[in-house]
């Protein structure tokens, strides 16, 4: 889906699809994994009412799709229909997972190693998303949720390659990259941190008066108050903007991933020093007890977090369960 919507065999053979509207089936039912998609929604987002027998026309549809794919990948569930297919034979899922493992790799001190699953993830793209399908208002609500996805990741990208000090390589690319997204602000940060650990204040600080003249031109708005601290700290030479890397985290040779049931204790406050635990799936609890043991609830981490970092690098027991 990351580029016109495609579909490979097993071989890496491309399987010929049967007409516009048929591939627009096939992609809102991936884009809704593992869900099941109602018919009447199908109906609506791929044939609108453009139909006269709506019902027949999906039928015939989901038949031509499945003697092209095969059976299997398109179930018939109660009242709509859904696609059966593991997440890691989608390019989107192949991106978001590298996505995570990519910040997974930066925040436990491997820079280097980031940008290389970044560009990874990135590879994972042929063009714009549901390229062939935005005539489709789904798949065109779909496609910007996705770019918005790919550029977040360069900006990401841009931030690792700042910290294992390719600071001259991301001038460059920063520079094109302000140009094709003059708004966001993160992309002028990273621009100004660059151009700043590369020797250049003054040039960073006339990409801050760029940015401050376009927003106001255009928008009429000022910079948000992260970059204007930025700006002053570059002025003052803030030492707390030159290099910086923390030591790096044995990560050993694999990462283990652990399944824990609703309600099991993960690590309990006290207990000595071990993981670093990263959220692939799932949420969890954070619980601190008080001086007379009652636990408190400090916060609730999602997919893409990560907790027990303080104790496994200073080597000091669990602060929280």
């Amino acid at each position: 889906m990351l580029g016109p919507v495609e579909v490979v065999d097993p071989a890496g053979q491309a399987v010929k699809l049967p007409g516009a509207r048929p591939r627009a089936l096939l992609a809102l039912l991936a884009v809704r994994a593992p869900q099941v998609v109602p018919a009447d929604v199908i109906i609506e987002s791929v044939w609108g009412s453009d139909v006269g027998k709506p019902e027949a026309s999906l039928h015939m549809a989901v038949n031509r799709l499945r003697s092209a794919v095969g059976d299997g990948v398109i179930v018939t569930e109660p009242g709509g229909y859904r696609l059966e297919l593991p997440a890691s034979n989608t390019d989107v899922a192949r991106f978001r997972a590298l996505v995570q493992r990519s910040k997974q790799l930066h925040t436990l001190g491997h820079p280097t190693r980031a940008c290389e699953t970044y560009r990874h993830a990135l590879s994972q793209w042929r063009g714009p998303a549901l390229a062939d399908l935005r005539e489709f208002e789904f798949a065109e609500h779909a496609a910007r949720l996705l770019e918005e996805e790919r550029i977040t990741a360069v900006e990401q990208l841009m931030d690792a390659m700042l910290a294992a000090g390719d600071h001259d390589l991301v001038v460059g690319e920063l520079f094109g990259l302000v140009e094709a997204f003059p708004y966001r602000e993160r992309l002028w940060e990273l621009l100004m941190l660059a151009l700043y650990r590369s020797g250049r204040q003054a040039d960073a600080l006339a990409a801050f008066k760029s940015l401050r003249r376009r927003l106001g031109e255009d928008l009429g708005v000022e910079p948000s108050p992260e970059l204007m601290d930025l700006e002053e700290r570059i002025l003052l030479h803030d030492p707390a903007l030159a290099d910086y890397l923390p030591a790096p985290v044995d990560l050993g040779e694999e990462i283990e991933y652990q399944t824990f049931s609703p309600g099991e204790v993960i690590v309990e406050q006290g207990d000595a020093a071990g993981s670093i635990y990263w959220i692939e799936e799932g949420r969890v609890e954070i619980l601190k007890a008080d001086d007379d043991g009652r636990q408190q609830r400090l916060a609730e981490l999602a997919p893409g977090h990560y907790f027990g970092e303080l104790a496994a690098t200073l080597g000091t027991r669990r602060t929280a369960t």
